[in-house]
């Protein structure tokens, strides 16, 4: 568009709000990023979003929004019953470890026979 028609539609003297026109909202402003992919890592990827049935440009958004919001070096403990529940999330530790209560004649209690 040349000046002189930028300078034209600029001047509110040259509005008709008489006959203004009325379009539906647009989606909120986004950005666009380029990334670079080896072939092979650029396949991969593909065949990935194609077997999620996504586009692959809604993987990657999405795979590098779940990497961002995720909680670094920290570890979800959950527990949910049917009348509440809570979530906390806590330093993750350098070593884990399981602890197991062993109860000794639960099966035959319970009536359960080998």
């Amino acid at each position: 568009m040349k000046d002189r028609e930028l300078s034209e539609l600029r001047d509110p003297a040259n509005w008709n709000e008489e006959q203004a026109e009325v379009h539906a909202p647009v989606k909120g402003a986004r950005s666009v990023l380029s990334v670079s992919f080896s072939r092979q890592d650029f396949a991969l990827v593909t065949r990935c979003a194609r077997e999620l049935g996504m586009r692959t440009s809604e993987f990657v958004r999405e795979a590098a929004l779940a990497r961002a919001t995720s909680h670094h070096g920290l570890a979800q403990l959950s527990s949910f019953t049917q009348t509440g529940g809570i979530e906390v999330w806590v330093s993750r530790p350098q070593v884990t470890r399981t602890a197991v209560t062993v109860i000794r004649g639960l099966p035959e209690a319970l009536g359960i026979t080998a």
